[in-house]
């Protein structure tokens, strides 16, 4: 299992998705309140954030212990939001079975969230 702690880019008319979609740790652990927090479930569930981009396959990551009503500014503004970019952010316990290694990934169910054009 990929493990990502948060998602970042920008649109720069048609960079690989590769390059726009980067680990930020200390932006996503920030926004959270405690270190008790960060290790409640309850509170930061790990969520799949599926990225779609031109010209490059689907994909997904876990983000583990992510607060969406805390974070979830910070993690729209760090996501590309031009045409044909598209990023979804779903629980993984409303996705049972869901495998981020598959390609292309498909869409998440029961999306918390999306940025871009999708």
């Amino acid at each position: 299992m990929s493990v990502l702690v948060g998602g970042c880019g920008s649109d720069d008319g048609g960079a690989d998705a590769q390059s726009t979609t980067t680990a930020i740790a200390s932006s996503a652990t920030s926004c959270n309140s405690t270190d008790a927090d960060l290790k409640d479930p309850a509170k930061n569930p790990d969520m799949i954030m599926w990225m779609h981009a031109p010209r490059v396959e689907d994909s997904a990551e876990v983000i583990g212990g992510f607060d969406v009503l805390s974070c979830g500014d910070q993690w729209r503004s760090a996501q590309p939001t031009g045409a044909g970019y598209c990023t979804i952010i779903a629980r993984s316990s409303d996705n049972p079975g869901y495998d981020v290694d598959v390609k292309p990934a498909p869409r998440p169910s029961n999306p918390v969230d999306t940025v871009g054009d999708c």
